[in-house]
C-alpha cells in the first residue's frame, strides 16, 4: 500500500473513522445548540426591556421607538465571570448626572477580568441610603466604543451581589443597556465616574439610539429619574 497517498478512510478501519464522524457531528451540533440557547436567552431578555418601556409611565419610549432600538448581535466572550471584592470600608461618591443635579452612591464592591491579555478593573455601586447587605449593585461604564457604535455618555448594568464567598460574579455585557437620557431630555443620568472607564471598544449590548430624541416621560406626571 503506497502510505504517501493514502486517504484517512484508508488508514482508519472503516468503524474508527465512521466512529470519529459521527463523534464530531455531535460536537459540532451541541456547540452550535449551546450558541442558538444563549442567543435566545439574550434576545428573550431584550424583549423584555422592551415590555418594561412600554409598562413605566416614566419611560420616555413609545411603541414605534422600539424598533429603533439597536443591539450588538450576542456574542458569549462578552459574557465574563470577574473575579469580585467586596469592598468593606465603603466610601461614599459623589455622582453628577446629566440635569447637573448630584446623585450619592457608596463603592460596593470591585470586579476585575482579562481582556486582551490585560486585567481591567470596574466600582460597583449601591445607592448611599442603601444597608451593606443592599444586594442589587449598579456598574455604570464608558469604553471606547461611546460617541461612534454607542451613546456617548456610557452604559449601565444591572448585577445581584454573589451569595456566596468564592470571590466570583459573571458579569454579561450582552445585557448592557442606555439610560434613559439617549432617548430623551429630562432625566437625571448618573455620568460614569472616570475609574470606570474601559480601554477598549465593548461590542457588546445595547448600541447608539438612533430614533427620534424625546422631551421627559410618557406621562407629564410621571416622577424623573
Amino acid at each position: 500500500m503506497n502510505w504517501t497517498n493514502c486517504t484517512t478512510e484508508q488508514f482508519l478501519h472503516p468503524l474508527i473513522y465512521k466512529f470519529i464522524r459521527i463523534w464530531l457531528l455531535c460536537l459540532v451540533s451541541s456547540i452550535l445548540s449551546a450558541q442558538n440557547d444563549y442567543a435566545l436567552s439574550i434576545q428573550q431578555h431584550r424583549t423584555k426591556i422592551a415590555e418594561e418601556h412600554l409598562k413605566d409611565q416614566r419611560s420616555p419610549l413609545r411603541k414605534g421607538d422600539l424598533k429603533k432600538l439597536r443591539y450588538f448581535p450576542a456574542d458569549e466572550q462578552f459574557s465574563l465571570f470577574c473575579n469580585y471584592q467586596k469592598i468593606t470600608d465603603a466610601d461614599s461618591v459623589i455622582m453628577p448626572t446629566t440635569s447637573g443635579r448630584l446623585k450619592y452612591f457608596v463603592r460596593s464592591a470591585k470586579i476585575s477580568f482579562q481582556w486582551n491579555e490585560s486585567i481591567h478593573t470596574l466600582f460597583l455601586y449601591r445607592p448611599a441610603s442603601a444597608p451593606d447587605s443592599f444586594q442589587h449593585l449598579f456598574l455604570l461604564f464608558y469604553d471606547q466604543s461611546n460617541g461612534e457604535e454607542t451613546y456617548a455618555g456610557g452604559r449601565y448594568l444591572d448585577l445581584e451581589a454573589p451569595l456566596t464567598n468564592d470571590n466570583g460574579l459573571l458579569v454579561d455585557f450582552n445585557k448592557a443597556y442606555n439610560p434613559w437620557c439617549a432617548y430623551s431630555d429630562g432625566f437625571n443620568c448618573p455620568i460614569p465616574p472616570e475609574e470606570n472607564r474601559l480601554s477598549f471598544p465593548l461590542y457588546a449590548g445595547e448600541k447608539l439610539y438612533k430614533g427620534k430624541h424625546r422631551l421627559g416621560p410618557k406621562s407629564s406626571n410621571a416622577r424623573k429619574k
